[in-house]
């Protein structure tokens, strides 16, 4: 890098005129320099939009009871796994309650069985009056029994069918109360459930607002855990660009903090337009990409068309403050810092809007021995790509 003071000097020596120094023997020869030179080529014509990196799969996790904290098992950053316990609350109340739900649906099944054994027995003694019944019938109608001895017959008859009866009504009621019972004790397991917060994916803790002690109530968040099996990336795009975009179509993502550049693929392009800054929601999806993380700033480039772009590498880049600049070769070989003002970054390389045309020679990779004036010894151009 070079400081300002000889980007300065460099411009001055420019307005000047360089003749006579061009003309001085003696002049300085550097060797070992690399020298490209500039041409326009085809590169693809984008738009480009700032997002934001997210995880396609969020867990917020909040309270469902009132409850302190009583214990926390994880930290921001952690790796989780599916139903690995997080965090606690005070179960007590809860647990009473449980307890006495199980113990109710305990005693609604005893109750079910002594009815259950009631309706057999009822059912039997009707069963055998009704078989007496019958054969009395028959013996009356042929004068073998008394009407005292039949009509006997006919009231044990006419008690065991209503015993029956009665049995049966019991059971069903019992059979009622169990289910009833068996949905309380469930109510209540579910409710005491509550009080250990686990997580539904495999993923990471990306935020924890609990504390050992505090209460939290229901819909109070606790802990957000997101997957990292997949990511997206959320941005906005103008509504005049509204027909570059199209899900299913692919869009370059470039991670500034990784260096990544990524194909994605549109995913979802929101149907309703932002009224204030007149835009639509874009997602964009990501395949497994090693480093990415939720959180992460990221430019997302739509294409629209072809263009031809003249552009060099980053590394040949001279930059100090906001002035930019490329070491340039003249015909003689000459080195002289040149002023060029860049455009888009196309990640390992950038667009030279000025200050540089095509067929022009320049130093990549800038070398620490290169300076103003110096003769490059044997410059070897090489086309830009």
């Amino acid at each position: 890098m070079k400081t300002i003071t000889t980007l300065a000097l460099t411009i001055s020596i420019l307005a000047i005129g360089c003749g006579d120094a061009a003309e001085t023997k003696g002049r300085e020869v550097i060797s070992g320099i690399a020298v490209e030179t500039a041409s326009l080529a085809s590169a693809d014509d984008f738009i480009e939009a700032l997002g934001t990196i997210r995880s396609t799969t969020i867990a917020n996790l909040s309270a469902k009871t009132v409850g302190n904290v009583t214990g926390i098992f994880v930290s921001e950053g952690d790796r989780v796994r599916a139903g690995q316990l997080l965090l606690t609350l005070d179960e007590r109340d809860l647990a009473a309650q449980h307890r006495k739900a199980t113990a109710g649906l305990d005693e609604t099944e005893s109750a079910v069985a002594s009815a259950d054994a009631g309706r057999t027995a009822a059912s039997s003694q009707a069963d055998l009056a009704t078989a007496t019944y019958n054969r009395f019938v028959q013996l009356r109608e042929r004068g073998s029994v008394s009407p005292q001895e039949f009509e006997e017959v006919e009231a044990r008859y006419r008690g065991a069918v209503a015993q029956k009866i009665v049995a049966d009504r019991l059971y069903d009621q019992m059979i009622a109360k169990r289910s009833q019972a068996k949905a309380d004790a469930d109510s209540a397991s579910a409710m005491l459930s509550w009080t250990r917060i686990t997580s539904p994916i495999d993923g990471v803790v990306t935020a924890k607002s609990a504390d050992i002690g505090m209460q939290a109530m229901p819909g109070m968040p606790l802990v957000t855990v997101e997957a990292t099996s997949g990511y997206r990336v959320d941005t906005t795009i103008d509504e005049s660009r509204l027909g570059a975009v199209k899900s299913g179509s692919k869009a370059g993502v470039v991670v500034d903090a990784t260096g990544a550049v990524i194909e994605g693929t549109i995913s979802a392009v929101s149907p309703a337009l932002d009224p204030g800054s007149r835009s639509y929601v874009v997602k964009v999806s990501l395949p497994a990409t090693e480093g990415i993380a939720s959180g992460m700033t990221a430019r997302v480039r739509f294409k629209i068309g072809d263009a031809k772009t003249l552009s060099i590498p980053k590394s040949a880049l001279v930059v100090q403050g906001q002035l930019v600049g490329v070491w340039g070769v003249d015909s003689d070989g000459i080195a002289r810092l040149r002023l060029i003002q860049t455009g888009r970054d196309l990640g390992g390389r950038v667009e030279v809007l000025s200050g540089l045309g095509d067929g022009d020679r320049y130093v990549a990779p800038v070398s620490a021995s290169i300076r103003d004036g110096a003769k490059v010894a044997e410059p070897s151009a090489k086309g830009t790509k």
